[in-house]
């Protein structure tokens, strides 16, 4: 054999040898990232509204880590009970989200916090909700009116506002969302929460984006139109999205200045790519025509469109 021949053996021998480390190199982090949302999946708390005959609790949701509650998303009526009916525990939850402070989204948030008075949780929780403005307070107004010892609607809840510090209980950490811009949280290493500032009409209104372990789910709140585009682009990839679907085809103008109609909530669901989408907070006008409604979207996504339910517990992966 040749000189020449001989070095051009061993030139594509190192090659092989090159590309079969980087394989091994490349492999387990891809592996990796598709496992990360193994041991994620979504607990639905409410599916529906603020209606009274509709046959759901209202807005909420809990996001579970290997079964346990790490984060709950809105506190609407009802949802502490459909929590309890899933055995899930509240000295689990690392924060709270709020995407707004109608009741159907929040109205159970002192129902937490009496019931954890009886957990033993010593655990401050963070909790984050909108901003203010002259409709309705910012999520730190909204508490110290809900705690405050003096003025509270519920004063002798007051241990729980940082301000009386007690070292048998544990205290609320709360922060507003911006009004103008995107902002990340982070709770702790494993958990990150980003917000961005939505259109429900006049109201404050924030979409979330957790990443939890490296997985990664949205939840666009109440909006209006207006802010479809920011809302496709702030859950771009997102392995589970939540969209609200409340009203219908050919609803009203006036009615979509709060909230989109299918058709719109389609382009948010195939412009972001998400790699699951559930539909969710329905109300009795959109549950009248509902597998019509849903048909928009996932017609658009090429996929099924998941119909939340109360109690559904949805996988992420």
């Amino acid at each position: 054999m040749q000189i020449s021949q001989i070095l051009f053996t061993k030139f594509l021998s190192r090659t092989k040898i090159i590309l079969y480390a980087a394989v091994l190199y490349i492999l387990p982090i891809s592996v990796n990232a598709a496992h990360q949302c193994d041991p994620v999946s979504l607990a639905v708390l409410g599916s529906g509204g603020p209606e009274l005959d509709d046959g759901r609790n209202s807005s909420g949701f809990a996001i579970l880590l290997e079964d346990k509650a790490r984060v709950l998303v809105d506190t609407g009526m009802g949802t502490s009970r459909e929590f309890e009916r899933m055995s899930l525990k509240f000295n689990d939850v690392q924060a709270v989200l709020i995407t707004h402070l109608h009741v159907d989204h929040v109205n159970d948030l002192p129902v937490y916090v009496k019931g954890s008075f009886f957990t033993g949780r010593a655990e401050d929780l963070q909790l984050f909700g909108p901003w203010g403005n002259e409709h309705l307070p910012s999520m730190e107004s909204y508490i110290k009116q809900i705690l405050d010892k003096k003025d509270g609607l519920y004063p002798y809840l007051h241990r729980h506002l940082p301000e009386y510090e007690a070292p048998y209980s544990y205290n609320f950490r709360t922060q507003s969302a911006p009004a103008e811009k995107s902002q990340n949280f982070t709770v702790n290493k494993n958990l990150i929460v980003s917000s961005l500032p939505t259109s429900h009409g006049a109201l404050p209104s924030v979409a979330w984006k957790v990443n939890i372990g490296g997985c990664h789910l949205a939840f666009m709140g109440d909006s209006g139109s207006k802010a479809r585009d920011a809302i496709a682009k702030f859950v771009k990839d997102v392995d589970l999205l939540v969209l609200n679907m409340p009203i219908e085809v050919g609803a009203p103008e006036p009615v979509q200045a709060l909230h989109m109609v299918p058709e719109d909530l389609a382009v948010i669901a195939k412009n972001s790519k998400a790699k699951k989408v559930v539909l969710a907070h329905f109300m009795k006008r959109s549950l009248k025509n509902l597998s019509a409604n849903a048909d928009i979207v996932s017609k658009a996504i090429k996929s099924t469109a998941l119909l939340a339910k109360d109690g559904d517990k949805i996988p992420v992966k």
